[in-house]
């Protein structure tokens, strides 16, 4: 970061979108005009005492962002939007949810089986996996559960066994360790 002439903070970063100056202080507004990289670096950054310590770029830091987003989104964290709710029948909720494909696995043991049996039947599980997470592969797998018809804690051995080894399949795609 580069001393801002306006606010006098270290603050002013590079916009490679933009090819702009500007102040990351938004009360500031500080923004101008540049070239290139190179013109911004000899107007701001090459008098700061922080570039001889200059931490790698912009794009570097976006990419690893980005690396990190997809080894969550892999690994099944999602918002709580997406969260999966568990309930005992139509609108009486049990107290119970699930956050992530590792989460949902962990509940399977615990919740009451008539819990998943209402869920289970009514094809929520795979709507579930398919829309918040795009696996159209277990929400198939599901599916050819329910035509067995299992029930009791048949049923739950069978999803958790399903569930779970699509678990372990996602974490080997994980591009970075989390």
């Amino acid at each position: 970061m580069g001393l801002c002439p306006k606010c006098e903070r270290n603050s002013v970063f590079y916009d490679p979108y933009f090819k702009m100056a500007r102040c990351c202080y938004k009360s500031c507004g500080f923004k101008e005009k540049v070239s290139d990289e190179k013109s911004y670096f000899d107007l701001f950054e090459k008098n700061s005492e922080d570039y001889a310590r200059k931490v790698p770029s912009y794009d570097l830091s976006f990419v690893l962002l980005r690396q990190i987003a997809v080894a969550y989104r892999l690994n099944g964290y999602m918002k709580p939007v997406h969260r999966f709710y568990f309930c005992w029948s139509e609108n009486h909720y049990t107290g119970e949810s699930a956050t992530s494909l590792e989460e949902f696995v962990e509940k399977i043991k615990k919740i009451d089986v008539n819990s998943l049996a209402f869920h289970f039947y009514r094809g929520d599980f795979e709507r579930w996996v398919n829309q918040a997470y795009g696996e159209t592969e277990l929400a198939e797998e599901i599916i050819n559960l329910r035509e067995q018809n299992p029930v009791g804690e048949t049923l739950r051995s069978q999803l958790y066994k399903i569930v779970s080894k699509r678990v372990e399949e996602r974490k080997a795609k994980l591009p970075i360790p989390v």
